[in-house]
């Protein structure tokens, strides 16, 4: 009975989204906006909610979405659930891949410079990425997670890690190879 209710729910979303003739208006809760591909993409947690006008919402903010702002380890913890950061340090642990429901699940212990250390879930098809241990890497777009034990974020869909190494030096002799002219 309660996939039956939730079906006929989904269908009434889907039915009302159909509804909807060029030049109108909704909003969206629970989609995923790619901004590069121009493409919103609309789940079964996904709610759509016609609005009568539309309403602007300040470049910051969009900003802020899209290039969440470096957040220290330390502020994690005492930071809203669900905000979306960035996070840079040094990969202290990685954890096995593990299965949850349907999908994939890895952990990761970061820390930064400062010694705060958080908790990394990596969600999905980006349990892939190739992390080892004393990485230094860039995590950004990543949320702030709900443990209650630990600071920590998990993964999004428009999340990226980028491998870093600040303090490489490289030796040799430079050889210039020109001519007067």
């Amino acid at each position: 009975m309660m996939f039956f209710f939730f079906l006929l729910c989904l269908l009434q979303d889907i039915a009302a989204f159909l509804n909807f003739r060029r030049g109108e208006f909704f909003s969206v809760r629970g989609g995923v906006l790619d901004m590069l591909k121009q493409k919103l993409s609309i789940g079964v947690d996904s709610k759509i909610f016609p609005i009568a006008k539309p309403f602007m919402v300040e470049d910051k903010i969009i900003e802020g979405f899209d290039s969440p702002p470096f957040m220290r380890m330390s502020e994690v913890k005492s930071s809203p659930r669900k905000r979306r950061v960035s996070v840079k340090g040094v990969v202290v642990q990685v954890g096995e891949v593990k299965r949850y429901k349907e999908t994939k699940v890895r952990k990761i212990d970061v820390q930064d410079d400062g010694g705060g250390l958080i908790e990394v879930s990596m969600w999905g098809s980006s349990v892939d990425i190739d992390v080892s241990k004393a990485s230094k890497l860039i995590f950004r777009n990543v949320q702030i997670g709900n443990s209650t034990w630990c600071a920590s974020v998990e993964s999004t869909a428009s999340m990226t890690v980028e491998c870093v190494d600040e303090d490489k030096t490289v030796l040799g002799d430079v050889v210039c190879v020109g001519s007067s002219g």
